[in-house]
């Protein structure tokens, strides 16, 4: 592997306490250095100001402050964010077309659909941690590139247009 677990911190973030507690369970089975829980995403933005985690693991529904809203506050930059590039793993049941959009929109990392097992949560870590994707920032959008299979024939700065342009 290409990093020690022991070095990592993750930050699991769910207003259901048996969730948080299940989850960290399942990731201790990885000697990771540290993990820290919370319930809110105003609690999560203030231990990860504190922390610096290595992975972040939301879930979605939760008030005041979602896992959606928690993303856009990692991903700002203006905000005492230490980190806008950490790795973000939404969890949620709610997973409509409509409602991928909105997560891809976010600036996620990877969505872990529930319910899931414990072998999803860690295979789902483990990718997230060995695959890193390259962070882009155009217009309305900060974050992980979508893209998950890249070119090496690409070297211009518009993905879409063709060989030759006539302008």
């Amino acid at each position: 592997m290409a990093f020690q677990f022991s070095d990592l911190s993750i930050l699991i973030v769910d207003d259901d306490p048996s969730i948080r507690e299940i989850t960290a369970a399942v990731l201790r089975k990885l000697e990771l250095g540290r993990i820290d829980t919370a319930s809110s995403g105003e609690e999560a933005f203030e231990l990860f100001k504190k922390h610096n985690h290595s992975l972040i693991i939301t879930d979605w529904q939760m008030e005041p402050i979602d896992g959606l809203e928690l993303i856009r506050m990692i991903r700002r930059q203006d905000n005492g964010s230490p980190n806008a590039q950490v790795p973000v793993i939404l969890s949620s049941g709610y997973c409509s077309d409509d409602a991928i959009e909105e997560i891809r929109a976010s600036g996620v990392n990877e969505l872990l659909v529930k319910p899931y097992s414990a072998d999803d949560l860690i295979k789902r870590v483990v990718y997230v941690l060995n695959r890193p994707r390259k962070f882009i920032k155009i217009e309305n959008y900060f974050g992980p590139d979508r893209r998950r299979r890249t070119s090496g024939e690409y070297e211009g700065p518009e993905r879409r247009q063709g060989e030759e342009s006539d302008g």
